[in-house]
């Protein structure tokens, strides 16, 4: 049986005193210390630290830069190591930014369910211990490792308009789930059957290529362009942002599979009323203009602005809350959140400007475009269940669910979001603690 403890908390701590009622100023922290244990994967701790920087305050909600570093580990070998950068309005006035992120992500159980949504079967009772048709309790999952090194230059064209151009790196390194590893130290009515799992099978079954199995590059250049109204950047409770970004990840000779990618993205913040209510929507769109994408970066989200370790759907935290992580897993995707953010109480705590909200939400998405695959005969002799997939196209998924967020300075939010599927073949429900608006 797993087992999942969650202990996080926020607090703002003064470098440089506050002066007027509604402004931030100075050198400004926020922590968020993470302890969780699960039974497979052991003991996980971490933190994030993120500094802002408000200068003499005449510029907030808006900061002069902001930077933050995220570092967690569990005692069998995940975790995440972190660094961000936001020049903020450093640069000439805020006339130009630069976002930059170095990331060491090694997850030992990533979520994989299958390619094309509903066209791939999902069968909890394969993880399930009480089960007759139990497999193991990493049936699901794979190892993973990723490099991440990106920076992104905006350049601030008139009132609402925003040009970007950037450079993404990312190493992915995958396997099989050390099952030895994880074992170590169990009891026996604990131990993790030595078996196959879903992503061994779809190796086995040619539907993840030779090529791609053990991962990849991708350096993928990038260009875009963003319209924006919003009031604010990262508490926001009127206006639109719209995006456009077109990514090409080039025949370089250390990159395996070249494609190009198109996304957008609209995000509308309308106040019903005053800035105590607001109904947040988003409506996002990618897919790969010609070639398909490697598998492995398949459901990596395009965003023209991201400070998260990893934002990938659909499904999960970070697109459709509730729905399995990862969940909806094709070549071109469709989603959106509708939320109605409710302002409950707004004060000052130890000198720091601090807002509770809450919000109800629904989230939808489904695959516009399939992955292609051919299904090669097996030679395994030994008996497994029937690989479930069919050829029919996908159909919306959905889920619902509420959130509160706690809310310092405008900038740094923590949140907590639980969600339930509404389809049993997606999932039951997820609650999720983290920073930030979904959008």
């Amino acid at each position: 049986m797993k087992l999942i403890f969650l202990f996080a908390f926020s607090m703002g701590l003064l470098v440089n005193s506050s002066a007027q009622k509604d402004t931030i100023k100075g050198l400004r922290f926020g922590f968020l210390p993470v302890a969780t244990y699960d039974s497979d994967l052991g003991l996980k701790a971490g933190i994030l630290v993120t500094a802002y920087q408000f200068g003499d305050g005449s510029l907030y909600p808006d900061y002069v830069y902001n930077a933050s570093y995220e570092i967690n580990r569990t005692t069998k070998g995940s975790g995440i190591s972190q660094l961000f950068f936001d020049s903020g309005t450093l640069l000439k006035g805020g006339k130009h930014r630069i976002v930059a992120d170095f990331s060491l992500i090694h997850e030992q159980a990533t979520d994989f369910y299958g390619f094309n949504g509903a066209a791939s079967h999902y069968d909890p009772d394969f993880e399930d211990e009480e089960s007759s048709e139990y497999i193991s309790r990493m049936y699901y999952n794979f190892d993973r490792k990723i490099l991440r090194i990106t920076a992104d230059w905006h350049k601030q064209m008139g009132n609402r308009f925003v040009f970007l151009a950037g450079i993404h790196h990312y190493g992915f390194q995958q396997s099989s789930v050390d099952i030895d590893k994880l074992n170590k130290g169990k009891d026996a009515g604990d131990l993790l059957p030595d078996t196959f799992s879903l992503y061994d099978y779809y190796i086995e079954r040619g539907i993840i290529t030779a090529q791609q199995a053990d991962g990849g590059n991708v350096t993928a250049l990038r260009t875009g362009l963003v319209f924006d109204t919003r009031d604010a950047e990262f508490n926001p409770v009127s206006g639109s942002w719209l995006e456009a970004i077109v990514t090409a990840n080039p025949a370089f000779p250390w990159v395996e599979t070249p494609f190009v990618r198109a996304s957008v993205i609209l995000r509308n913040y309308l106040p019903v009323w005053k800035k105590r209510i607001t109904v947040a929507t988003r409506l996002g769109w990618q897919d790969n203009l010609g070639k398909q994408a490697p598998f492995y970066f398949m459901p990596y989200l395009s965003q023209s602005y991201c400070n998260n370790s990893l934002v990938e759907g659909l499904g999960g935290g970070k697109t459709l809350r509730g729905i399995l992580r990862n969940r909806i897993w094709g070549d071109g995707f469709v989603y959106g959140n509708i939320e109605l953010r409710m302002s409950l109480a707004t004060f000052k705590a130890i000198n720091q400007k601090i807002e509770i909200k809450f919000k109800p939400f629904f989230d939808f998405g489904m695959i516009t475009d399939q992955v292609d695959y051919k299904l090669i005969p097996s030679t395994v002799l030994h008996s497994r269940p029937p690989l479930n997939i069919a050829d029919v196209p996908d159909k919306l998924h959905g889920s619902s669910g509420a959130g509160i967020h706690f809310v310092m300075n405008d900038n740094f939010i923590l949140s907590i979001d639980y969600g339930k599927s509404l389809n049993a073949n997606d999932g039951n429900s997820g609650l999720y603690i983290g920073t930030g608006f979904l959008f």
